[in-house]
């Protein structure tokens, strides 16, 4: 319809009387790469500490059984 000429691309969460839109895959923390993958451990161990958490099926930020936690 021509409403939704401008929603291409988008992902909405409807559940009960809401109506939500999700803002997913934004940059996180950013590190300078290594030039030897050997080394990539602690550099990706410090990008996790400083992550936002993955998001549970509500939508909110989520630790515990099966969601990555901030540190490995």
């Amino acid at each position: 319809s021509p409403e939704a000429q401008n929603v291409t691309g988008r992902c909405f969460d409807i559940r009960g009387e809401n109506l939500g839109i999700a803002e997913g895959w934004h940059l996180g923390p950013v590190a300078k790469q290594t030039d030897d993958p050997a080394d990539m451990g602690p550099v990706v161990a410090e990008l996790m500490s400083k992550a936002r958490l993955n998001a549970s099926m509500a939508g909110t930020d989520h630790e515990g059984p099966g969601f990555p936690s901030q540190s490995i």
